[in-house]
């Protein structure tokens, strides 16, 4: 039998010889890494010690184990052979592999290209247009603008079109080189090169207000070169006014008494080198301010405007104003403006304002007279009703007492029959005057401080025959008031009023109305004289106007035809002509001027009629407006003078009087 074998509970006795090596057994590890797991097998595994010689044998034993094949053999490692790889593997590693070729490609394209073209390729960001203004603005005075193009690109520029568009306020002068278009505001040029410059010099004033903002811009279309497509570059630019070429000044007095008589001394230059046309000085009165008269007179029918056909380069002109301060109603500064203005495309723009302040110390007695509802200048007409009305104030710090006012209506024309007067004045028409008292207005007597009253009084003109008759040469009423009186202090109070002159307007004279036949017997009409049922009738309208003292213009006559009325033609005048308005259903005589020495004037024009049985036994319209327009010549205002209405009930000049009643 074996022996048995003996146990022991020594923990030596658990050791397996099996598990008990050393270093010598590892062949194909360092050393210490060797040594390593050893020791974590084995915890009583003890390094050896080794000789040189055994340490060079068990590396080249490791280095023979990692490059030697199953069969001890070194393999020959200049060719690999295939594993087996999958298909689908082997196609998406070939297909990435392929695109990520293109792609490298591409990319290497694109930069070559991009770094080839980048000198010629055309951005827009290096064609340059600019406008170049003049230092200041004037206005009225010409300016150069020059309009540059640049062409900074690396290519030429072709069918260049530029188009400047310039402020309403702009009058172009000249260009250089020459514009095309209406606006003379279009310069083509065929090419422009690569780093060359284009210029137009233009040449232009603009005439606008001071201050105001103008605002030019330029538009530039054009195509590169090697390129069908058309850019465009623009440039703008805001300008303002600083300055004028016209100068203004204004003198006149530092104080005044509101009675006197003040005159205020205007100057205008023109200070440029080219003629002006087209000025208007306006002045603005201040309130209290009554205009007396002024030179050269005012333009017509207002007081505060002179117009100035043309001034010439450094030329001056003058104006002299005449007035006092009557009106005002307690003392105080008073500015007196005036400004000049310059004609530009139908509008005035002003270019220069100045004043003067008055100091105007207020009478003790305010008096202001109004005529017609104005204390200015105005015309009339012959048998007009002058209405009047005098104003008075005690604007001191005493009694006035006694105190007197006297009207002075210096006229041939005034018909003294016809004065109304409700305070009873005492009239006097030799010396052209009425006068209250205390007896007639019971406030003159003692006039409070502050307190203040009104004295009406109306009278009309005399007609054109009388005047006629009456051998009249002055065809205007001057009108003015003067009071007096004393303060209870004794101090005498003297005070005069403004003035107003109404001129009289040329007395227009204006006949309308029908007949069948001329005063030769001669018929002018067709169809039955006496309007028939169902017939048609037509009649002669004749137009008769006539003006005295003075010549007139613009003279028109409109005449406004019915419903059922039709024109007829057979139209005669002796001066102007007239046409028909079928949309209106007016007839219209366009006589212009007319000087007063044409005598009377007459034209004429047929009308028809066809009555129905709805019209038996009525008198039929022919003319349901006729109205006649003119402007004096001398007052500048515009008269008008119309007729009744024209009916088949006329009077005619062979058959006389004709009932005109359908039949």
């Amino acid at each position: 039998m074996p022996p048995e074998k003996k146990q022991s509970n020594s923990s030596d006795d658990n050791f397996d010889a099996k598990k008990v090596f050393t270093t010598s057994d590892i062949t194909t590890m360092d050393d210490d890494e060797a040594y390593l797991i050893a020791k974590k097998n084995n915890p009583r595994f003890i390094q050896p010690t080794r000789t040189p010689d055994q340490k060079k044998k068990n590396i080249q034993r490791g280095l023979a184990e990692v490059y030697t094949d199953g069969d001890g053999e070194i393999p020959d490692l200049s060719k690999l052979e295939n594993g087996n790889r999958p298909l689908w593997k082997t196609i998406l590693y070939t297909l990435i592999v392929i695109l990520i070729v293109l792609f490298s490609a591409a990319a290497a394209g694109f930069y070559i290209f991009n770094n080839l073209m980048k000198g010629d390729s055309f951005t827009n960001e290096n064609v340059l247009l600019k406008i170049q203004p003049p230092l200041t603005l004037v206005s009225g005075a010409d300016g150069d603008y020059v309009v540059t193009i640049t062409n900074k690109e690396k290519v030429n520029l072709y069918d260049l079109k530029l188009q400047i568009i310039y402020p309403d306020s702009f009058v172009f002068g000249s260009a250089d080189p020459k514009p095309m278009g209406d606006g003379n505001n279009i310069w083509n040029f065929s090419i422009l090169k690569a780093g060359e410059s284009l210029r137009v010099n233009l040449k232009g004033k603009a005439v606008a207000s001071l201050s105001s903002a103008l605002t030019f811009r330029a538009d530039l279309d054009f195509k590169p070169a090697d390129l069908n497509a058309t850019y465009r570059q623009e440039a703008i630019i805001d300008l303002t006014i600083t300055s004028s070429i016209i100068g203004l000044s204004v003198i006149g007095p530092e104080t005044a008494l509101s009675k006197d008589n003040v005159e205020y001394d205007i100057k205008y230059q023109n200070t440029g080198i080219d003629d002006l046309s087209d000025l208007q000085i306006v002045v603005d009165y201040p309130a209290g301010f009554i205009f007396g008269s002024s030179t050269p007179i005012a333009q017509a029918g207002n007081s505060n405007t002179w117009v100035v056909d043309k001034l010439k380069a450094s030329s001056t002109g003058e104006i002299k104003i005449g007035g006092n301060y009557s009106a005002t109603e307690a003392t105080g500064n008073q500015e007196f403006k005036v400004r000049v203005q310059l004609k530009n495309k139908g509008d005035y723009y002003p270019q220069s304002e100045q004043s003067v302040v008055t100091n105007v110390i207020k009478d003790q007695l305010s008096l202001q007279l109004i005529a017609n509802g104005s204390a200015q200048d105005q015309p009339i007409n012959f048998g007009d009703m002058l209405i009047y009305s005098i104003n008075f104030k005690n604007t001191g710090q005493d009694i006035i007492q006694s105190a007197k006012v006297v009207l002075t209506l210096d006229s041939q024309i005034v018909d003294w029959d016809t004065l109304a007067d409700e305070h009873r004045g005492v009239a006097d028409a030799g010396k052209g005057t009425i006068t209250w008292t205390g007896r007639n207005v019971p406030q003159l007597l003692k006039l409070a401080q502050g307190e203040e009253g009104t004295i009406s009084v109306s009278v009309r003109l005399k007609d054109f025959a009388t005047a006629k008759a009456d051998n009249v040469s002055k065809y205007s009423v001057e009108s003015s008031v003067e009071a007096t009186g004393a303060q209870a202090s004794g101090i005498s109070v003297d005070v005069k009023s403004n003035s107003i002159t109404n001129a009289i307007n040329s007395d227009l004279t204006f006949v309308s109305g029908a007949k069948y036949y001329n005063s030769d017997n001669i018929a002018l009409g067709l169809g039955p004289i006496t309007p028939k049922n169902g017939e048609v009738s037509s009649y002669n309208i004749e137009m008769n106007v006539g003006n005295n003292i003075h010549d007139i213009s613009d003279g028109k006559v409109v005449i406004t035809l019915p419903k059922g009325v039709a024109w007829a033609n057979n139209t005669s005048a002796d001066r102007g002509d007239i046409v028909y308005n079928s949309k209106t259903n007016q007839a219209i005589w366009a006589i212009g001027d007319l000087a007063k020495s044409n005598g009377l004037i007459s034209g004429s024009f047929n009308v028809s009629i066809q009555p129905t049985s709805n019209d038996v036994g009525k008198v039929l319209l022919l003319v349901s407006d006729a109205t006649l327009t003119a402007k004096d010549g001398v007052t500048g205002a515009t008269m008008k003078k119309s007729v009744k209405a024209i009916t088949t009930a006329f009077e005619d000049p062979i058959l006389g009087q004709l009932g005109g009643m359908v039949e």
